[in-house]
């Protein structure tokens, strides 16, 4: 169960979510709060989420927030302490299906190419306490000629530490990534 906010909290959220623009001293009115739910598409489907839904005051129009507390937000702008390996193609920006193959080791399906351009992978995990992320870059001639076509591939990846009960993260979409057991 995640903790939920009240409506007050639910507009501050929003206020302090805002796009950073100066809309020139424009403001709206948020009236009748009803608690409820509300359904987010996310990267792996739809999910249902607590929410606050309020009416624009003097319009019909309505505005629904997620009313979780923000430190209970699972968001990834970027991976502290992944870096851009030397001599390979940027990494993989999603993984496909995630396998745990070992106390402290995962497999990875990712798309790579065909010899020359494609000749294997290299890997990069981060990893906390609590969580773990695996980055992909392919390692191959870049400047060959290659087919267009792409294929799956098994990489596997050892971790540092058992994998227990942490998450996996995909470095790509900031999601938690489903492990197959």
């Amino acid at each position: 169960m995640v903790p939920v906010i009240d409506a007050a909290a639910t507009v501050e959220a929003l206020r302090a979510g805002g796009n950073g623009q100066d809309c020139g001293g424009c403001s709206v009115t948020l009236v009748d709060p009803v608690f409820g739910e509300m359904t987010l598409a996310t990267a792996y489907g739809e999910a249902v989420v607590p929410a606050w839904e309020f009416t624009i005051a003097g319009t019909p129009a309505r505005l629904a927030r997620v009313a979780v507390a923000p430190d209970h937000l699972l968001t990834v702008d970027a991976v502290p302490g992944l870096t851009e390996a030397t001599g390979v193609a940027g990494f993989a920006p999603e993984l496909g299906e995630a396998r745990i193959t070992g106390p402290a080791s995962v497999r990875v399906l990712v798309a790579g190419g065909t010899a020359p351009c494609h000749q294997g992978f290299t890997t990069q995990t981060v990893e906390t306490a609590h969580t773990f992320t695996v980055a992909v870059a392919t390692i191959g001639d870049f400047s060959a000629t290659c087919t267009a076509m792409a294929q799956l591939y098994p990489v596997d990846v050892p971790l540092a530490a058992p994998i227990g009960d942490r998450i996996m993260i995909d470095v790509g979409l900031g999601t938690v990534l489903e492990l197959e057991r």
